[in-house]
């Protein structure tokens, strides 16, 4: 469960947010024109939306992206959605039916509005609208100011006189010769360019105009003229958005530094629009350019998901610069170009990217505090003789007796340490023993781990007999070494801190009562649930395995080896069934014979 006391660590600027459980998968993706007053929104009961209560249950870290505009913040979260399909934006996954203007590929390209799905790729296609009205104003400016054809193909061979959109100025009526094929190609050049986001030459001509006609007291078409100012005027301020001016595939590089402290922020933008970010904090590195450099390395090794950049914007030039730029380009195969913006928009996106990096820093140093404030406080009120920098956790899990396994998962100055989880089969407790799997649990957990890796503190799911069991399983090291607890749903119930929770300290077994809304018992219920999710996904993997492994028992010619193949090859029992032999034999090399054999077993026939 999130922790709300970090809400004021959040910048109050414009910007996107994403919602992430604790696994890291993003359930919700969200913009706002103050970043910090809407998340707070949501714990404060003021968003009363029917699946809010549902998606709060789940959420484990928020991280922020500072954009810079409102309608910057909106095509990120868009793009996103895209890109994550969270589970809770119920209304944004789909976007097949925004607007797009299109131009159709022919000597004499036909201008249409068309919804995403139904689109063809042609000569152009715009991106999607905010909006619809947006787009189909953009659509009618672009047919009065050049008049191209928007009939269908075989309307424009069958024509043999001009039709009304002619006689209205929205069409040159190039269906009967009006005008010639490269004239109109011109326009049709004009007509993307100005799609495009140059409207400026436009612009200048329909100001220039509408001030004649007023001059001329034509104030019904100087009113025209100034909707139709309007409207480039607030698609150039769309464009500005989706298309930083001379900005198309490009990575920008933010960094804040704070003691030894290193934030980094990655911008992506691609065809002009902010696809995705990104943010690091390291205290690994001693100097900048050991950290820019290294940061650079790590980052690029990883494949991109949205495509490589053709730049990468950086905040400041280092030692090695030539060098990581060979590497990127030569080692990683990245054609992309290194440089240091000093002015315009380039060196505006430089601004927010550092801008990100300090935020996410500030928060990560708040956070660091709130952290070790809430482990002093664990200490004081479970009366631990240290402060419990490590916390390891234990659960069980079984099904009827059967597939008994055990997890552990660990806690590093109060976050999730994975390279301390594990888990266990249980091999000599009786089946539904679970004192007898605690207990091997805890003994070939730390048997060979030298004092100096132990805990600070142990935690076991369960009351005064899971507790004793866990001591019996303590090595004498480890008795001396680490604190352990226990933590006992009342009455069998698992609801998050809503209920009163019993905990029991070793070596006596005290009893410790806390409040059900005591940030202590939300942290240790956090560590708790942590360590059922994951032994509950162990034992999932393990019956899962058991069972694919079963179905392929007792068929002619399938061994251990050739069961591993199959699986390895074809994922699943369902998709080896649904395979021909032909697909079977190209996939493993198996015998046609055995092919045969084993989808007769499994399908009951062959092809």
């Amino acid at each position: 469960m999130f922790d709300t006391s970090r809400l004021k660590n959040f910048p109050e600027l414009p910007g996107v947010y994403q919602m992430k459980d604790a696994k890291g998968d993003v359930l919700y993706v969200g913009k706002a024109k103050d970043l910090k007053a809407r998340i707070r929104q949501y714990f404060q009961g003021s968003d009363e939306r029917a699946q809010i209560p549902y998606l709060l249950q789940h959420v484990h870290e928020i991280d922020c992206t500072i954009t810079r505009s409102e309608k910057e913040a909106l095509l990120l979260e868009q793009a996103l959605i895209q890109r994550f399909k969270p589970h809770y934006n119920i209304l944004l996954k789909d976007d097949k039916s925004q607007l797009k203007i299109v131009l159709t590929k022919h000597a004499f390209p036909r201008l249409e509005l068309l919804r995403s799905k139904d689109a063809e790729k042609g000569l152009y296609q715009s991106t999607s609208f905010s909006s619809p009205r947006l787009a189909r104003d953009m659509f009618d400016l672009t047919a009065k100011v050049f008049q191209l054809r928007q009939c269908s193909d075989p309307e424009f061979k069958r024509r043999t006189r001009p039709c009304i959109l002619y006689h209205i100025k929205k069409c040159t009526a190039p269906c009967v010769g009006y005008i010639s094929e490269k004239e109109y190609s011109e326009r049709v050049s004009k007509a993307i360019r100005m799609l495009k986001g140059d409207v400026q030459s436009y612009l200048v001509e329909i100001k220039q105009e509408m001030g004649e006609r007023s001059d001329k007291n034509e104030f019904e078409m100087a009113l025209a003229l100034r909707k139709r100012k309007e409207i480039l005027e607030t698609f150039i301020e769309r464009c500005q958005v989706e298309s930083v001016r001379g900005v198309r595939s490009c990575d920008v590089i933010g960094f804040w530094v704070s003691g030894h402290t290193f934030a980094f922020s990655t911008l992506r933008y691609r065809e002009g629009k902010l696809q995705d970010s990104a943010t690091s904090i390291s205290e690994s590195w001693s100097t900048t350019d050991e950290a820019i450099t290294d940061f650079l390395l790590q980052f690029y090794r990883k494949t991109s998901v949205i495509g490589s950049p053709q730049e990468i914007l950086l905040p400041f030039a280092f030692e090695g610069f030539e060098e990581v730029q060979d590497y990127i380009r030569e080692e990683l195969h990245i054609s992309a170009q290194m440089k240091v913006p000093s002015v315009g928009s380039k060196k505006e996106l430089i601004r927010i990217a550092n801008e990100n990096a300090k935020s996410a820093l500030s928060t990560s140093v708040e956070e660091e505090g709130i952290r070790l404030q809430l482990l002093s406080q664990v200490q004081e009120k479970l009366k631990l003789w240290q402060i419990p920098k490590r916390i390891d956790c234990f659960d069980s899990s079984h099904l009827g007796g059967s597939d008994n396994v055990m997890a552990c998962v660990s806690f590093l100055d109060g976050k999730p340490f994975k390279q301390g989880y594990r888990t266990l089969a249980v091999k000599n407790a009786a089946k539904g023993d679970d004192y007898g799997m605690l207990k091997e649990a805890i003994y070939r957990r730390y048997k060979d781990v030298e004092a100096r890796d132990l805990p600070d503190l142990i935690v076991v799911d369960g009351g005064k007999g899971q507790l004793n069991a866990a001591m019996q399983g303590t090595l004498l090291t480890l008795a001396s070494e680490c604190d352990m607890v226990s933590i006992a749903k009342e009455e069998g119930r698992h609801d998050k801190g809503l209920t009163k929770e019993l905990l029991f300290k070793a070596p006596h077994a005290d009893e410790i009562r806390l409040n059900p809304t005591d940030p202590v018992l939300l942290f240790l219920q956090t560590v708790r649930d942590e360590a059922h999710r994951f032994v509950i996904q162990f034992q999932k993997k393990k019956r899962l395995k058991r069972t694919l492994h079963s179905q392929l028992d007792g068929i002619a010619g399938i061994g251990p080896a050739r069961k591993k193949l199959l699986l390895k090859a074809f994922g699943s029992v369902e998709a080896i069934r649904k395979a021909t032999v032909k697909e079977v034999i190209a996939k493993t090399k198996l015998p046609e014979n055995v092919a045969r054999g084993l989808l007769y077993a499994l399908q009951g026939k062959t092809d």
